[in-house]
């Protein structure tokens, strides 16, 4: 029995190991696929927030449910297997009328589906609230120093707890229904074996239950129970897990970007070609680029100049290849990079930023430092949360930078002069955009605001309305009179109007290109053009020969955000993201801490309402082994009628059925009760919590990041609402269930104590050992888990930056690997947990075997109470299964 109990413990999870092997396996194949296959789709401007979000959803929670369903697969045949296997052994036992109270519990089995799903809304509704609470959260804290100047800390706090007390009305519920599925959990083997016994009796009530039929039967019941209380759980992970799928089929099977028109076949003479293009974002789209002809000469730097909606972000992309081309062909350089409107930050350090991958040429990234406005010795800076802080025009100088060292052929400029300051401006445009600067004799193609370069640029294309209305040189243009000089018109009185603050070497551009406009809008001919684009030359020579490096006062003023908050000295500038890892347990005091929320009356009462169930428990037990015992059964006398058998019968059935009644009443009093306190402690914490951190003094929200007082009121919140009541009750039921067990097999074996006591080390060796090792497992984990979440964020906002770059390929391989690292710790948690269960089935069965042997050697010990050791032993062996597979991660 002993053997054939270990290697039942050994199979069974050496095979759930592999199982958690294979869905790993599938998970990371599924997360790779939707990486390369959101790599190739089209990011639609106006829908590219979804499309994200649809990306990390899948990546992040449609694989993991799909692995989930691989891990447990094996329950689908298992479940009914066991519950096959015990309703024969029932049959055998107790014949038909087990069949009723096996009925009883496959009954109970679409009440816990309808309930659960009575769960899966109210969690909704709940999520809802709680979304509305920590959007107000994070509003409050962002305009902290405004609250406290004006002390509203205490209105927006009851605000705060409006959300609050909506979240608790649902979380009430949901603490009765908890309290009502545990109830049942609990309950059903009790009245299953009740029916069942009832059933036996009712055929013939002269019958007689012996201890192997009574304790064999509550011992496959509690067999019973866990397989049947899965059952739902499966449900809804077949259900989840098939809806994932399928979502993730649909997207697999997403048209990709045609690259049919499109190739980087481009020529030394030619860098762009573009012949009769019709371009849009998606066939759904209103707006097209139509009639696209474009050529453009090697080394030349073109200007892209438009009203707002002209289509001049548009063409930048169709260049890219980044739209659908429905008519025409594009043909480009090779090697492209390309500055977007909206810069692209990732999470690394600014030199990481800058180099993108390539290797380092100390050389070329001083001088792409200098270019673009940066300071040197901020090249190692990590971007860490203060990179938040940085200014638009510091991100678009990074992100200039390394489109400038990647030494690319072809540059494509997305308004990369938005949000500098005149001086930044002007700075970069003489040290990297101009004839002069470290783009020169490259092909740059830019669009811009900045008009008071354009008699600089080599060729000016106009766009209106989707299409290019003229193109060519200023000269050529402004003297056609066209839509160049009307624009010009309207941009130039515009900043007139407004007074706008210039440098003085632009503001004079400026001046001499709106008499200039004017004149041409007024037909004179009083001012040529060659004397604008003379003049702007003069004008750029005297700027170049007069400008070396950015002014040092202003440059430290806008970097000084880059910088740490302590000092960086020596060769290792970059600041090192460590994960603090507590070794030490947690401290006695937190547990009393909690229990004071709770209450010590509360706890008592708690506490003393589930001691009554497990008494009544007991008795009902003892009940059954006096009953089976009784002499009258066990020695027929001549004198005992059939009348005397009914009655006895009826006599014991009927303080069984008592007992039994009065033990479901405690455990559903103790489950909802337990439940409702433990959701008002979570509620008292939260405003407790909230109070303090409103009242906390400034310096405070000074050292203290806003995303780390959210994650105590969201993800510590959401532990207290939800978590952790179920643990304390798995505590509480496990504690007493364990005490129980010892006590009777102490009772009926004394010899067992023996063991007992040695066994009793060995699970707190066990416990020791596991609770620390998986605590900073876990730890670990979510700590590998970050830069992967990072990693897929980053791509999915700079997908436009990594197909120009053309640098997928390295994305994807660095996507690999995070995937690979982010397992690692999770692996070894799983396998922790496989440890964990092997020894506490071998320590369990153990105590099972021990039960046995020494019940046999303790004399005068009759038959039941050998049968209720032994249950009781065994029962502890299923709760134990039941606790560890509850904690899987």
């Amino acid at each position: 029995m002993l053997f054939g109990s270990w290697m039942q413990t050994i199979f069974y999870h050496q095979h759930y190991h592999l199982a958690i092997k294979s869905g790993m396996r599938i998970q990371s194949a599924l997360m790779v696929a939707i990486y390369k296959k959101a790599l190739s789709l089209n990011f639609y401007r106006k829908k590219s927030n979804a499309k994200r979000e649809e990306v990390v959803s899948l990546t992040l929670v449609d694989c993991q449910k799909v692995q989930d369903l691989i891990t447990y697969i094996w329950m689908v045949w298992s479940i009914p297997l066991q519950i096959i296997l015990a309703m024969l052994s029932l049959w055998y036992v107790l014949g038909l009328p087990a069949m009723v109270g096996l009925g009883l519990m496959m009954l109970l089995v679409p009440l816990n589906c309808i309930m659960a799903s009575k769960q899966q809304r109210l969690q909704s509704q709940n999520f809802l609230w709680k979304h509305q609470r920590l959007n107000m959260v994070k509003e409050v804290l962002s305009s902290i120093k405004v609250l406290k100047l004006y002390a509203w800390e205490e209105t927006f706090q009851n605000k705060i707890n409006k959300f609050r007390q909506k979240e608790m009305r649902i979380l009430r519920k949901l603490a009765c229904l908890n309290g009502l599925l545990l109830s049942v959990w609990i309950s059903a083997p009790y009245l299953a074996c009740l029916v069942s016994f009832g059933t036996y009796l009712a055929s013939d009530l002269s019958l007689i239950l012996t201890p192997d039929m009574v304790f064999v039967t509550i011992a496959l019941f509690n067999i019973i129970q866990f397989p049947v209380s899965i059952i739902p759980e499966m449900i809804a992970l077949i259900t989840q897990a098939v809806s994932s799928v399928r979502r993730i089929e649909d997207f697999l099977c997403q048209s990709e970007i045609d690259k049919s028109h499109y190739d980087r076949l481009g020529t030394k003479d030619c860098a762009v070609s573009i012949k009769k293009g019709i371009f849009s974002w998606n066939s759904k789209d209103n707006f097209r680029l139509s009639g696209i002809n474009l050529e453009i000469q090697h080394g030349s730097f073109v200007a892209v100049v438009g009203s707002s909606e002209s289509g001049k972000s548009s063409l930048m992309s169709a260049i890219l290849g980044e739209t659908t081309c429905h008519q025409g062909h594009v043909s480009t350089l090779n090697h492209i990079a390309y500055v977007p409107q909206k810069s692209y930050i990732q999470d690394c350090s600014l030199e990481e930023n800058i180099l993108f991958g390539a290797s380092m040429d100390f050389k070329r990234y001083n001088k792409v430092i200098e270019a673009c406005a940066l300071r040197p010795e901020l090249g190692n800076t990590e971007m860490d949360e203060e990179v938040l802080n940085l200014n638009c025009d510091q991100e678009k100088k990074v992100c200039l930078a390394r489109a400038l060292y990647s030494n690319a052929d072809l540059y494509i400029l997305d308004d990369p002069l938005r949000d500098l300051d005149p001086q930044d401006d002007k700075h970069i445009y003489q040290k990297v955009l101009s004839h002069k600067g470290l783009m020169k004799n490259r092909t740059r193609i830019m669009s811009t605001n900045s008009i008071h370069w354009l008699p600089l640029v080599d060729v000016i294309v106009v766009m209106q309305d989707g299409r290019i209305s003229e193109m060519g040189s200023y000269l050529e243009l402004m003297k056609t009179r066209g839509h160049l000089a009307q624009y010009l018109f309207n941009i130039l009185r515009d900043d007139l109007e407004s007074k706008a603050v210039e440098d003085d070497d632009v503001q004079q551009m400026r001046n001499k290109m709106w008499e200039h406009v004017k004149a041409v809008k007024s037909h004179s001919e009083d001012i040529a053009v060659e004397e604008v684009i003379n003049y702007c030359r003069t004008r750029f020579e005297m700027m170049s020969s007069g400008c070396g490096s950015p002014p040092d006062k202003k440059e430290e003023k806008k970097t000084c955000r880059l910088t740490s908050k302590e000092s960086i000295s020596g060769e290792c500038h970059r600041l090192t993201k460590m994960v603090a890892m507590d070794s030490h347990n947690i401290s006695f005091s937190a547990y009393l801490s909690y229990i004071g929320n709770v209450g010590v009356s509360w706890t008592f009462v708690i506490f003393i309402i589930f001691l009554f169930h497990q008494v009544i428990g007991l008795l009902t037990n003892i009940w059954l082994t006096k009953w089976t015992s009784d002499p009258r059964f066990i020695f027929k006398s001549d004198n005992l009628t059939s009348l005397d058998m009914v009655d006895a019968n009826s006599y014991y059935l009927n303080w069984y059925g008592a007992l039994g009644i009065a033990q479901v009443l405690f455990v559903v009093t103790f489950a909802c009760l337990g439940s409702l306190r433990l959701v008002k402690t979570a509620d008292t914490m939260h405003a407790t919590m909230l109070d303090h951190i409103l009242k906390a003094p400034l310096n405070f929200f000074d050292t203290t990041s806003t995303s780390q007082m959210v994650k105590h009121l969201d993800h510590d919140i959401e532990v207290l609402d939800t978590h952790l009541p179920s643990v304390v009750f798995m505590f509480i039921i496990c504690g007493f269930s364990v005490f129980t067990i010892v006590v009777i097999i102490s009772i009926n074996a004394p010899l067992c104590i023996s063991v007992i006591l040695p066994l009793c080390i060995a699970y707190f060796i066990l416990q020791k050992c596991f609770v620390s090792t998986n605590h900073q497992l876990k730890k670990l984990d979510a700590a590998m888990k970050a830069p992967l979440n990072t990693h897929i964020s980053e791509t999915l906002a700079g997908i436009h930056i990594i197909r120009a770059f053309d640098v997928a390929s390295r994305f994807c391989q660095t996507f690999k690997e995070l995937v690979d690292r982010s397992q690692v710790f999770y692996f070894a948690g799983v396998t922790s947990n496989r440890w964990l269960g092997v020894w506490v089935e071998v320590v369990s069965s153990l105590v099972v075997f021990f039960t046995i042997i020494f019940s046999l050697l303790t004399p005068n010990v009759n038959g039941a109470l050998i049968g209720l050791s032994v249950t009781y032993a065994m029962q502890h062996v299923v709760f134990s299964r039941k606790v560890y597979f509850s904690q899987e991660p």
